[in-house]
């Protein structure tokens, strides 16, 4: 097969952490993103609503029931890769403007107390300039 392409940007998911660069320059990035844990993980890359905190977006993924959370996120937008199990690796181009983003995993801890994995710390920030 062909070889994978140049990444830029080296992602590991890890249990309960995101291994990545704390700032990156703005613009079109190959992203390179494995899970490195055991568990399935996911990532999100959202720029908060003005006023809004971390702090908020947690408790927005926590009050989410069966029928998903009962108000709006505390987001506009953001990137997104869907769920990975342990050992997968995939690359994707993002054209990520400048600002301050919240990078977060909101899958369940199925191994665990099935709280959101954001909820045990697997959030960080992530500032593109």
């Amino acid at each position: 097969g062909a070889p994978p392409p140049a990444a830029d940007v080296q992602v590991s998911l890890v249990d309960f952490n995101f291994m990545m660069p704390d700032q990156i320059a703005a613009g079109r990035h190959v992203w390179q993103i494995e899970n490195t844990g055991e568990q399935w993980h996911e990532m999100a890359i959202v720029q908060l609503n003005e006023g809004k905190t971390v702090e908020d977006l947690v408790a927005w993924v926590n009050s989410s029931g069966p029928g998903g959370p009962g108000e709006p996120p505390p987001y506009a937008e953001g990137a997104f890769w869907h769920p990975m199990g342990a050992g997968q690796r995939a690359w994707v181009t993002w054209n990520i403007p400048a600002g301050e983003y919240t990078v977060i995993c909101i899958l369940p801890d199925v191994a665990g107390d099935m709280r959101p994995h954001v909820a045990h710390g697997m959030v960080r920030t992530l500032v593109v300039k």
